[in-house]
């Protein structure tokens, strides 16, 4: 039975085989039936996501549920997300949080970080716990998972409680940016514009504001558009200014408010103090970031390269 799991799984991915989604999904199937926690995953997973079969999410929840009470840790913390969310199955946090203790004691990371999500926010009938959620996202960063370190950090980077750790926050933040973490570059960014457990400096936020922008993270979209507008961190530019505030606004949702709601937007404030030349070459520039990408061209690199370069020239950003 686990051999037919494996073979599943190389039929439905096309691995060593040619494709064929029916046939792993049968093989899959056959496994889980034979009560192989692994294909139990699997065929749970397969469910949830409709991959070879119509999506069905109280099925999938039904298979994963089978391989957690069978002690696969994997199957312990999907079914627990599952729980958290109602996604398949009832609503139940008291229950997650038991499937989500019993993975993270066989050294699943994921379990650990779900149980500090957790406890951090608490959910019906679960009560916030701050020292618990605190305690398991350090075991969950101790083990290198890069999201429990910028949930650690918004943590000890709250002002004003006895565990405040700003160093440490930007410790971790840091971390986070340098793997590329959207969240992490725009929280440093914010200890660096306020000075707070590292050196003030408008020029290292902008920097980071940037880097977070560039991923779509519409906050630091914002506040980059905020850093141009005042001129933190690089020369005024209103036209650049308002490029981000809107494309901020779009990736949000914000623009389609009612008229009253679009009327207090940044971008429509700042519209007001833009010439018409300014207002031309950021809408150009906003209209090609976000022109979709098309295999007989490369909208995606131009996109990109649209994003990171000002629409009106400019000098090099001031250094503190």
């Amino acid at each position: 039975a686990p051999a037919q799991h494996n073979l599943g799984l190389m039929y439905l991915e096309g691995r060593g085989v040619p494709k064929d989604e029916a046939e792993g999904v049968k093989l899959i199937t056959f496994s889980a039936a034979s009560g192989i926690p692994h294909a139990q995953f699997s065929l749970g997973v397969i469910f949830l996501e409709g991959n070879g079969v119509l999506k069905n999410e109280p099925k999938g929840a039904e298979w994963l549920e089978k391989a957690a009470n069978a002690g696969l840790a994997k199957a312990q913390t999907k079914y627990a997300e599952l729980l958290i969310t109602g996604t398949g199955v009832d609503e139940d946090a008291r229950e997650a949080g038991r499937y989500f203790r019993e993975a993270a004691r066989q050294g699943d990371v994921r379990a650990m970080f779900g149980l500090g999500r957790l406890f951090r926010r608490g959910k019906w009938p679960v009560e916030p716990d701050r020292e618990e959620a605190l305690r398991w996202y350090r075991r969950a960063v101790e083990m290198g998972y890069a999201p429990a370190q910028t949930e650690l950090g918004i943590m000890l980077a709250e002002p004003g409680l006895p565990d405040s750790d700003p160093v440490e926050a930007a410790r971790l933040f840091q971390l986070g940016a340098d793997q590329g973490n959207a969240v992490a570059q725009n929280n440093l960014a914010l200890l660096y514009l306020r000075g707070e457990g590292v050196p003030q400096s408008d020029a290292k936020a902008f920097e980071l504001f940037t880097e977070a922008a560039m991923q779509g993270f519409p906050v630091a979209m914002e506040k980059l558009g905020n850093m141009y507008e005042n001129g933190r961190g690089t020369l005024p530019d209103l036209g650049e200014a308002y490029f981000w505030y809107k494309s901020s606004e779009r990736i949000s949702f914000r623009d389609r408010g009612t008229p009253e709601e679009l009327a207090l937007l940044p971008s429509a404030l700042i519209v007001k103090k833009l010439t018409p030349e300014q207002i031309a070459a950021a809408e150009e520039k906003f209209k090609r970031a976000t022109t979709p990408p098309t295999p007989e061209s490369e909208a995606e690199s131009l996109r990109r390269e649209l994003l990171f370069r000002p629409a009106v020239p400019q000098s090099q950003p001031t250094t503190n």
